[in-house]
């Protein structure tokens, strides 16, 4: 995916994501972790390519390579995967750049030539042969794919030119639309497959057990996990729902694949948190202490301003980090069980408000424990 995303929005100089935007970049994430890993990719190709040019590759071969290209602008520009694989009788070299679609995406067609284009002249350059660069592309949208499967007819030129033009073959998978007995392929491809292939709802959250049940080889562990990240991140679904749900109907793989996932997203969510809060806290903290301590007029309250406004700032880094972490883990609407804490807040009662929020089970609990202080 390159340049501006659809769906994102200017503010305040900076791009706000819009929910839509949100669930793109979670499906774009998953879909290059797990992509990556080559034992995934050789059996999406091995199921899903044309039977004619499966036939000239020799998928035991298959290889990640680095995919990034510059262009004449040194902006980065680079396909979502590029691997390479040799031919059957050995003597050929392919490129296959591999390309996901959450949309029907009308760049796609010219972003597959300048990838082409820039592999072949980057060959040149280095002395190497010409070789095959062949697109394929998983899409996931809503809609059933309407572009086309040639770089002619997603450009939409005149069809009775097609053969003397750009008539290129691509290799377009488009999962919402596989039949229960076209999902094929090792049972660790079938469970991401699924879950691309649905909606997660509160009706159709059994996918992701269903899903997380195929995932059995020991190799392709992060693929849980990746799963759980990507309907946290896609669903409309809060976390703190999602696993409630997944407790009430005793989802025993989504249980355990969310506590790990879950588990790194609080602690990632509470070191940004943290972080941001520190950062903000301290600056305004220093500022408004020199303020009073100028006010003052004597240097001894200007030092101890500067230091009052450091703690202050500590204290507001860390309320900071907390509410992200409540956010995270119980929803937005949980963060007001802190307005009291907030009023006389010190770096010892949210030192012990952090293991509170680390040790609670539950909401009903962590508030339980709030009350003790």
């Amino acid at each position: 995916m390159h340049g501006p995303k659809p769906g994102a929005r200017e503010n305040s100089g900076q791009v706000a994501l819009t929910r839509e935007q949100a669930i793109k970049n979670a499906a774009d994430k998953f879909v290059r972790s797990v992509f990556a890993i080559v034992g995934i990719m050789r059996s999406f190709l091995q199921n899903y390519l044309p039977a004619g040019l499966l036939a000239k590759l020799n998928l035991k071969t298959l290889r990640i390579v680095k995919s990034e290209v510059l262009d004449e602008k040194l902006e980065e520009r680079k396909p979502d995967l590029l691997f390479e694989v040799d031919s059957t009788d050995g003597v050929h070299l392919i490129k296959l750049v591999f390309e996901h679609k959450s949309y029907e995406d009308s760049d796609i067609p010219l972003q597959l030539i300048d990838y082409n284009l820039r592999i072949l002249r980057d060959r040149r350059a280095e002395g190497k042969p010409n070789t095959p660069v062949i697109g394929v592309v998983l899409y996931h949208g809503k809609k059933k794919w309407n572009l086309g499967y040639t770089i002619a007819s997603m450009l939409r030129l005149p069809e009775e030119f097609h053969e003397w033009s750009l008539d290129a073959r691509v290799a377009v998978i488009d999962v919402p639309r596989l039949k229960t007995n076209e999902v094929k392929g090792i049972r660790d491809l079938k469970a991401i497959l699924t879950v691309l292939s649905k909606r997660i709802n509160r009706d159709t959250i059994e996918v992701v057990e269903r899903s997380l049940e195929h995932v059995v080889n020991p190799i392709y562990k992060k693929v849980k996990e990746a799963i759980v990240s990507f309907v946290i991140g896609s669903s409309d679904i809060p976390a703190r729902e999602i696993r409630e749900i997944s407790a009430r109907r005793n989802m025993k793989n989504t249980q355990k694949a969310f506590k790990s996932t879950a588990d790194q997203l609080l602690e990632e969510g509470f070191e940004k948190g943290f972080e941001r809060g520190i950062e903000r806290g301290i600056e305004r903290g220093i500022e408004r202490g020199i303020e009073q301590g100028i006010e003052r007029g004597i240097e001894r309250g200007i030092e101890r301003g500067v230091e009052q406004g450091i703690v202050k700032g500590k204290i507001e880094g860390l309320l900071r980090g907390i509410e992200t972490a409540i956010e995270v883990r119980f929803g937005s609407s949980a963060v007001g069980c802190l307005s009291k804490i907030r009023k006389n807040a010190t770096l010892e009662k949210l030192e012990k408000v952090q293991d509170f929020l680390k040790q609670a089970r539950d909401l009903k609990e962590f508030k339980s424990m709030l009350s003790s202080l």
